[in-house]
Parts: C-alpha cells; structure tokens; sequence
C-alpha cells in the first residue's frame, strides 16, 4: 500500500492507493477448535463394532490430576437382543486402550463376541441350564482423586422383570475391579434404568491470591477420598391398586432415586427418593412429575456453595407430550469439614424356626396363634460417625413360609414403639380380614422341598437358591404396600410397611427419627422381631426366618433437596395441538409421547431426536481471576412444536451460578442455542434435527465444550455429523460451526476429501456421517460424551461412518490452552486514543497514548491496545526487559515504497501497561472483586512517525492467572548403603536409614498422590530369612506405613532384590517368595499417605529380629512420588503445550502522514 501526495506546494496530505496485497490476519476471536483426529487418511474408533456385535452409550472419565489417564465405559448390543458391558482404559489420552478385568458381567470382543454375565438371576433355580441374568446395561464410571475408578450397571433378564443395580471399583493402576455388590434389586414390577455414578474429584482446598480467601470443598479430602459415592437411576414401576383406607394412588411410575456409600463403596444405603415425594408425591395424579436418565455433579471450591451435590434430569407432567428439566441441590456435609456426608450401619438379628399354630381342639374353631420372637442388640459402639443422626431406616427380611396370609411381622424399636411390617389376612378360624384380602396364591405360596440336586427354596419373602439369597426390602419409600394385590411373590425390591402412614418414615412412626446412639431408648438397644403365625398348617412344612437386618442411615433424607425447574423455554412457540402456547416446555422427548418413549430405558428410538437426557458439568477453574469459575451449565435438546408437531430441535444451554445457600441463580437472558444453523444459511432452512448434547468445561482453561449430533448437511435428516463448539465466556455466546473451504471443520467426523485435479489443491467436502436409521433398533444411545484440559478436547460418540450398525468413534481437537486476542487497534492515526478501565482496587482509571507529534504536525504513533479474552496475570510484564517485551509484541513497520521483499522493520517494545476492562461489581461469580486485567497498552521505545504501515503480533507467552490442580511426579532415590546389626537382648534391632530429602522442585504446600517404593536388601549371617525383618515407610509427617513384616514364614530365602511396593499392584507381597522380585502390594497401607504433605524427608527403617544375621539396605527410594499442589497454572496465549509450533493472534494497523487524512 502506498501513498500519493494530492497538491505541491501546499502543506502535504496523503490518500491511500493499494498498489499490493499484503498478509491481514484479523484478532483472534474465539475460533472453531482444530480437530487433531480423525484425519482423511486415518479413522479414529475405540471401540469398532465387531460382527454382530455393535456399540452404543459411550461415557469416558479421566483421573482428575492426570487427563491422559482415561476410561471408557458403552453398553454393547448383538443382534439387536442381548446386552453387555464393556470397560477400558488408556494411559495416553485414548491413542490406545485395554480391557479392565473383573467384571461380573461384560461383552467378549473376541471370536465368541457377545454381551454376557456372571451374575445369578434369583429368579432362576440354581439346578437351571442358564441361571444367571441374560443382559447387562447402562454402564456408568467415576474417576476419583485417589486413582479409584467406580462402575454402576444394570444386569437384567431379557424381558426386564427381574434384574439389579450392581456395583464395582478398582483402582486404575490395577486394570481390575473387585467383588460385586448388588444396590438393588427386583423381581416383577419396579425396574431401575439408566444409572449413574458420581463422587466428589474437585480440589479440595486453595487460596485465592487476589482476596486471601481460603476456599474448601469439605466433600473431598485432601487424599482424594470423597466423602461419599452415588448411584442415582430412574425408577419404573407399576402403580398401586389401592392404599391404606382404600385411598387413590397419586403415583409417579418414574421417579429419580439414589443410594449412597459413606465409605468408598463398601456399605450402602437403601434407595431414596431424589424427587419431590418420590413414587408418592403430594400431588393429584394429573400434577404428578415423571423423571428419567439423571446425572450428578459436584460444585467445585470456586462455587458459592463447595461440595454441593446436584441432580438434574428431564421430567414430564402426568399426561404430557412435552418436558422441561429439574434438578435439586443439596450439601450433603454443610460445608463442614468434620461433618460426614451421610453414615450407614448395618446390623443383623438372630434367626431360626417360626412356630406353627395350634390346632383347634374342638369344639373350638380357633387355632391357637403362636408367636416367635428374635432379637438383635444394636450397641452405640457400631456408630462410629460422631454425628450420627438417623434419618431412617429399613429392614430386610428372608422369610420362609407356607402361607404369608397366616403370618404378621412386627418390628419393635428399644424406644418401644412398633410398626407392622406384614399383617395376616386369615385369622384363627379360617375367615379373613384386612381392607384387601388376597389368596394365599397371591400372598405366598409353599415352596417346593429342597433335595441336595435342587436346593432352590422359594420363599415367602425372598429367595434362597442355595447359591445365593434375596431378602426382601421393607422401607419408607417402596412404591407399594407389601400386601398390595400389585406386588408379587417372592417380593424382591423395595416395599412400605403395611401400616406405615402416607408421607412419614418408619424411623418417625417409630419415635427415633432424628435421634442420636447417645439417646437411651431410642435406637441403640434391644430390637424385636416379632412373627405370629394365626393358622395351622394342616400339612406341615418348614417354616423359618432365614435372615433379618436393619440399615439405619444418616446424612441422607428422602427428597433430598427441594426440586426445581430452569426457567426459560426455547426461542421459538411451542403449541398444542390445538394451537395454544406452552410456555413451560424447555425440552421434549420427540416422537412418541413420554410415557412410552424409551428414555424410561436406556435404549432409545433411531428417529433423531428422540432423547431429551441432559448433561451438566461445572467450570472447576479456581480462583477470582476466572469469571465464570463455579458456573453450572445444563445442556438439553429442546424442540419446537407447532400444533404438536415437532417442527425443529435444538441444542441448548442453560447456565447459572450457585449460591451460598445452595439456590442456583439462572442467567436472566436464559437458555442459549448452540447450534448456529438458520433458515437464512441457504443450506439448512434451520430446522433439521439437532440431538444428544455432552458438555464439559476445560479444567484448566474455563472453555464450555460442547458436542452434538447435528443433522444439518443432510435433507433427509437420518445422517448426523458429531458437531462442536465451544464458549469462552460463560456460555453466552459459542464458536461458529460454519462449513466453508479452507476454514476450520466444526464436525468431529472423519472428513471426506475429494483432490481438483487442475490445481492439484484438497477440499473437504463434508463429514462422513454417522447414519442413525442403520444404526439399529437402540439407535445411537442417549448419551455422547466429552471432556477436555489445557486445551485438549476428547469426544466420543455412537457412530457408523454412513454404513449399519454403530461402534465407539472418538475425536481429539485442540482449542487455545491460553488467553486470546479478541480486538486490537486499528486503523489510521487521526488523533490521540484513550483507554478506560479500573486499577486493582477497583477505582476508574484512563490513559491517554498516541499523544507524539513530529514537527511537520504528524501524529505518531507510541503504543497501541490489545484485548484478550481473559483476565491476564498482571504481574508477567514487571519484570521483563525491553527486549523480552520486543519478543512477546513483535511489531514491524514497512515501507509502503519499498519492495514486499525487503524484510519490515523490527519496533521495540519498552513497556506494557495492565488495564482492569471489567468493574469488580460486574464480576458475575464473585461481586466486588477485582478478576485481572484483559487489555493491555503496548508502549514503543519511541514514537514512530514514518509513513507506511505498522503491524503487530502477539506471540506465544501471555499468560492468566486461572488456577488449576497442578500435578507432578518425582523421583526419590539413595544408593547409600545402610547395614543394620543382628538382634540383641531378646528384641529386635531397630535401623532408620538416612533421611532422603524431596527434591526442591516440589512445590510447597504440595501433598501427596501416590507413592511406590523399591528397594534392595542383603541378608548375611546364620539362616538369614526375610521373616526376621519388617520394613517400615516413614513419611515427613512421621507416618508409618509397614511395607513388609515377616514375610513367607517358613522359607531360609533371604534377601529383597528390586522389590517395588505399589498400592495398585496386583499381587500382595505375603503371597510372594523370596527375593520378591517385582511388584507387590505391601502389607500396610499406601493409600493413607494420600493427602500428606509431600515435602521433607523420607526415611525407610529396617527392624531385624535375628539374632545371628545382619544385613545391609542396598538402596532404596521412590521412583514415583507424585503430588498436588493447587497452584496459579500459567496458560499461555497459543495452543497447547505439547503441540508444536504455537500460533500467536495477528492484527495490522495502518498511519497516514497527517491527522487530516481519511480513516482507512
């Protein structure tokens, strides 16, 4: 570009003529995301669909101080009939993945391909050919700090009415899950569907080094345990003919229910209501709200309310095509350190025959009742959570019986009070009794003898296959009366006393609701179980108590929290058929109506749209520096209905902010629309068919991901590509998904690419799609799933690249790890600029530049003022010279006469400005406060005043200030030798080796996150073995973990020889042999120095209790310590880190020689 002098003679102004095309990169806003893989040439599938197996309902979680650490869970489908679960693990960010083992029911990828289970089905016999359940489904995982990994799945029969929630969990380091534990479980009526697992793997504790403020999520330790798991799921149940008094059922078919684990999984409360009211809500039958596929999460420490647990999951009005999204909040621990987040005890009473009634003896009529009495005594000893509280409690029973129409149970608490569990519908003499009498073929039938080749025993309540028992489940919540004609023998799930009132507890109508073990008489004390039999049996048969127990939970009350609904509906009318509005319809199951709709299971309908799950996540980032650290975000797919038709879905998020008190406060413009598809794109029209969002927020950046399938490039709306986008402030506004040449792909899909043979140039022509009506009769699931640090995005979906069937596709993308340019100045030079904005205190502030004027009356230029997408670490500039100041704001002046060939003319930068752009009062997470400075004025070590253009670009190296669980491992090691001596005076000697000190570049304040040890011992002297020897780890805090003690008694073998003590190993070390080459769990713990301080010595001590050997520790140390420190993690502007060849932001900025000159 040059310039022309328009008169002689005259003082000179300039015009601008373009005379060349010079390089403009416009400020980077925020850009669609770069996908890394699938490439042309290269697919990316985790999980391909092998034969006539195919792959559906991917959710991928990884560790929480290590991304690259991931495990992949789906539900396999073959032949469109049986069901399977499949898990897997990747140690590097899902390039490559293996199976995890031990689970009781999983899908074979191999020649025998196929769903299959390991888990008995009791309503088989255990003499049956095929006796476990036939499916497994709806696998869901949970990653926690601690590197435990937990599962939930269904396993089920082929036609769903008998089935379980069952549980298991492994460390990830192992590859493996332990034993099974069953949550709940059915026979008949009320099925479980789509469960989910969640805990607590937020940071713990930081402080915030703008206020001071020290922030705790008191629901997860600082070692990483959290508090508490859970497993939610919607119920499916069968309503109840009548209740107590002949009343109608207000009855909700599916409502949300939830169990939860105080202690890492091993102990397990009874399912509770998450709803409002749970199967019973205090509602007509019209108002009754149904709910299906839930999903948890937990508030992080930047949210008003850390540790709060939240549910949400789209309901529906009794009656209604249409259904909006609720959610509940709760605390479950206050926000209370010491306080637990729920405690359960589980104790069990005395067992043995149930005496028969007495004949009558004429001429009396009557038989004479019997009754047997058994008993547990419950201690305040077995409560060990200091505040424990009891909010309820329920009694599981196995009962054999030849007729339960005979029979009453009555439980009677130490405070006196009792409930009827089960009253008798014939009396004495023959007659019967009760609102609602049922025959004994109803209400209990004889079950068959048991033989040593059929032990399988059906009893009156329960089953006992001789393999395995059942018990029958009696608490305040069951969806029916135990003597409702609706219930069905052998009465496996969950039922309501029969005399329980509507709307109370048993602990309640037992006067120990709210009481403490310290209350004398309540529920610490002698319990009875009372059983009286009315009727004899005029053909004898067994009958006895098989087993009785009582689960008292704490922490934990039905409901939870109050239930509410997001407000906002779509943009667009929703209408009946009719034609009137329906304002509160935010989201909608498409299709069939809701109470048929397949999202009350986990499968769902092929037709796009269908589903209406939700996905939540909140922005974990830390600190005031980051905006919208805490926000919670909700996606959903929502639709419009004209005349009940659907006439358009969309992809929608809803964002908010969590209060103190737990309310969370919606943003008041509402729900944004993600997908940026319109009627003017001249492609699309704007109306086909969007589906199934997943959401998750950068743990390191802040950045909203969001991914969908997304139907718009196909007219017949059956081909979906795997869409993304992305949002860097709080989910208002989202990345463009525009599909051009040469521009970024917004799609995930492995692009299709043709060559022009005349330029020889590469396009992409589209995706190749996933094609949802050859996916099969479940479709593509109802759930994708993505998640996403420091700037690497990893999403995977259900697909089948346009062909049938579908498997696990995955994608890898990239988005700035770091701030970004969002505007700079530009243009020509007329006069000075001001820059306003706030200083640290918050007080308005503006700076005036461009102020240099040359003595013929051009206006330089001295500096210039870039706005980034975030607040930026204010300190960064202090301390750089001018030349490193030169090297992050490259700018460069050329010639507008002199050849493009002739290299632009470096300008030093001297010194940069921080400017707070944001009001501390508009800080939209924490009021008040100052959250970093997004502008910076760029000032030049002189002005400049030649003509020509001025350009300037932004490199690599700007960093924030948001703060981020910084992870590191580090290696300790001593080759010193340390000889111990023989025993002497009858004891053991005693030997510390030489403090080994953490190297310095562990951060302080660090703690710990694993620990391996391995180490090298020489036995000398009489019979050396390593039984005379117990080595001990002792941690800076002076924590002893014994990692062997008297190991493989019996052996003369002596020595330890490269022996490496791991929590994850997989053989303990007492099952090995001397010299314990290897790998081995130690005898104590290494999981207890989680969340200890990781700084300071370390010391390893050698106790040798032989009095004639002696020996030497060779070496030791730890080749893996690894810890946490939150810390201020700098992202730099650029993408990130392990990509090569980071990209900066680049603007131009153009001067004419007088102020009087046109702007261009």
């Amino acid at each position: 570009m040059a310039f022309k002098t328009r008169g002689s003679g005259q003082k000179r102004h300039f015009v601008l003529n373009l005379e060349a095309v010079e390089e403009r990169l416009a400020p980077a806003v925020l850009p669609t995301p770069t996908v890394v893989t699938p490439t042309a040439a290269q697919s990316s599938v985790a999980l391909p669909a092998n034969g006539p197996v195919n792959f559906i309902n991917p959710q991928v979680v990884a560790d929480p101080t290590n991304p690259d650490n991931q495990v992949l869970v789906a539900t396999s489908v073959t032949s469109n009939t049986t069901f399977g679960v499949i898990a897997e693990k990747s140690t590097d960010g899902g390039q490559s993945w293996s199976v995890i083992s031990g689970f009781q029911a999983q899908t074979s990828t191999g020649s025998n391909p196929g769903g299959f289970t390991l888990i008995r089905d009791p309503a088989l016999p255990a003499t049956a050919a095929n006796n476990t359940y036939t499916n497994a489904s709806g696998i869901s995982a949970a990653f926690g700090r601690n590197g435990m990994v937990y599962f939930t799945y269904l396993a089920t029969n082929a036609a769903d009415t008998s089935g379980a929630v069952e549980f298991q969990e492994g460390t990830f380091a192992s590859g493996s899950v332990g034993a099974l534990k069953t949550i709940y479980q059915w026979i008949g009526a009320n099925s479980a569907n789509n469960p989910v697992i969640a805990v607590d793997n937020n940071v713990p504790t930081y402080t915030d080094p703008t206020t001071g403020t020290t922030f705790t999520d008191t629901m997860d330790s600082a070692a990483g345990v959290s508090k508490a798991v859970y497993i939610a799921w919607n119920g499916n149940a069968t309503a109840g003919a009548s209740d107590l008094g002949g009343s109608a059922l207000s009855f909700n078919p599916n409502p949300i229910l939830a169990a939860v684990s105080p202690d890492n999984g091993t102990t397990w409360s009874q399912p509770v209501p998450v709803n409002n009211g749970g199967y019973l809500p205090a509602t007509t039958a019209a108002g009754v709200v149904e709910g299906a596929a839930p999903q948890i999460a937990f508030s992080p420490a930047g949210s008003g309310a850390p540790g709060s647990l939240v549910f949400a999951w789209p309901s529906m009005t009794a009656g209604s095509t249409y259904s909006s999204i609720s959610y509940d909040v709760t605390r479950p621990d206050g926000g209370v350190p010491s306080q637990t987040a729920a405690s359960v005890v589980n104790t069990a009473g005395t067992t043995g025959a149930i005496a028969d009634a007495a004949p009558a003896v004429p001429p009396a009529v009557s038989d004479t009742p019997s009754q047997t009495t058994f008993t547990q005594t419950v201690t305040a000893s077995q409560f060990t959570d200091p505040n424990f509280t009891l909010a309820d409690l329920s009694v599981s029973l196995s009962v054999v019986a030849q007729s339960l129409d005979q029979l009453s149970i009555v439980l009677t608490a130490p405070s006196g009070q009792s409930i009827t569990l089960l009253d008798h519908r014939t009396n004495s003499n023959g007659s019967t009794q009760g609102m609602n009498p049922v025959s004994k073929l109803q209400y209990g039938v004889s079950p068959p003898p048991a033989t040593p080749t059929n032990p399988y025993s059906a009893l009156g309540l329960g089953v006992d296959n001789g393999d395995l028992a059942t018990s029958t489940v009696f608490n305040s919540d069951g969806a029916l009366r135990i003597s409702d004609p609706n219930a069905t023998f052998p009465y496996i799930g969950v039922y309501r006393p029969e005399d329980l009132t509507l709307g109370s507890t048993i602990a309640a109508q037992l006067g120990i609701a709210n009481a403490t073990p310290s209350q004398v008489k309540k529920f610490v004390g002698l319990w009875t179980l009372t059983v009286t039999d009315y009727k004899h049996d005029t053909t004898p048969e067994p009958e006895s108590l098989n087993s009785w127990s009582l689960n008292f939970i704490s922490g934990v009350k039905s409901g939870f929290g109050a239930d509410a609904t997001i407000p906002g509906a779509p943009g667009t009318t929703n209408t009946t058929a009719a034609g009137n509005p329906i304002a509160t319809a935010t989201s909608t199951p498409i299709g069939p109506n809701f109470n048929s709709n397949p999202l009350t299971s986990f499968a769902v309908s092929p037709t796009a749209g269908i589903p209406s799950a939700v996905t939540i996540a909140f922005d974990p980032t830390l600190g005031s520096a980051d905006p919208y650290a805490g926000q919670f975000y909700v996606g959903y797919t929502s639709a419009s209905v004209t005349k009940g038709v659907v006439t358009d879905t969309n992809i929608e998020v809803a964002s908010g902010v969590l209060g103190a008190g737990g309310a969370v406060t919606w943003n008041a413009a509402g729900p944004v629309r993600v997908n940026d598809d319109s009627a003017s794109d001249n492609l699309t029209q704007g109306n086909r068919p969007q589906l199934i969002p997943s959401l998750t927020v950068d743990s390191t950046t802040g950045t909203l991901v969001v991914t969908w399938y997304d139907t718009r490039l196909d007219a017949s709306d059956s081909r979906a590509a795997t869409y993304i986008a992305t949002s860097i402030d709080g989910g208002q506004t989202f990345s463009s998904q525009t599909f051009e040449k040469d521009a970024a792909q917004p799609f995930l899909n492995q692009p299709q690419q043709a060559e022009d043979v005349v330029t020889g140039t590469t396009y992409t022509l589209g995706p190749i799609p996933t094609n949802i009506s050859q996916a099969g009769p479940n479709g593509v699931g109802i759930r994708q799933s993505v998640i996403a640090a420091g700037g690497r995005i990893y999403a995977y979906w259900a697909g089948n690249a346009n062909a049938t069937g579908s498997g696990i596709f995955s994608a890898t993308a990239e988005t700035a790890a770091g701030p970004r340019v969002v505007s700079g100045d530009l243009g020509a030079v007329t006069t000075a600029s001001t820059v306003a904005g706030f200083d640290q205190s918050g007080n308005a502030v503006s700076t005036t530049y461009n102020t240099s004027i040359a003595t013929d009356g051009t206006r330089g230029i001295d500096a210039f003022v870039v706005t980034f997408d975030r607040p930026l670490d204010p300190n960064q500039f202090a301390t750089m010279s001018a030349a490193q100041l030169s090297q992050l704001f490259q700018v460069k002046y050329r010639n507008p006469y002199a050849s493009l060939a002739i290299p632009a003319t470096a300008i030093g930068v001297s010194s940069v400005d921080v400017i707070y752009q944001n009001d501390p009062a508009d800080n939209p997470v924490h009021p008040g406060v100052p959250y970093g400075p997004t502008q910076l004025l760029v000032h030049l070590t002189t002005p400049q005043f030649a003509v020509g253009t001025y350009s300037y670009a932004v490199g690599p190296g700007i960093t924030d200030q948001v703060a981020a669980a910084a992870t590191g491992a580090y290696a300790l090691s001593s080759t010193s030798s340390t000889p111990y001596p023989a025993a002497s005076g009858g004891g053991a000697s005693v030997t510390p080796s030489a403090p080994l000190p953490v190297s310095p570049s562990v951060p302080a304040g660090a703690v710990v996150t694993g620990v391996t040890v391995t180490l090298n011992v020489s036995q000398t002297g009489t019979m050396p073995d390593t039984t005379d020897l117990v080595l001990t780890l002792i941690a800076p805090d002076g924590t002893r973990i014994t990692l062997s003690s008297h190991e493989s008694p019996g052996s003369t073998a002596p020595n330890f020889t490269n022996t490496t003590f791991s929590a994850g190993a997989g053989t303990a070390i007492a099952a090995g042999a001397p010299p314990f080459t290897g790998t081995f769990v130690p005898d104590g713990n290494l999981l207890l120095l989680n969340g200890k301080a990781a700084t300071g010595s370390w010391e390893l001590e050698v106790q040798n209790s032989n009095p004639f050997a002696t020996g030497t520790l060779t070496s030791w140390g730890s080749p893996s310590l690894t810890s946490r420190a939150t810390r201020w993690t700098r992202t730099r502007t650029g993408l990130p880190a392990k990509r090569p060849g980071a990209t900066s932001s680049r603007c131009r900025r153009r001067r004419p020689a007088s102020p009087s000159s046109p702007r261009t």
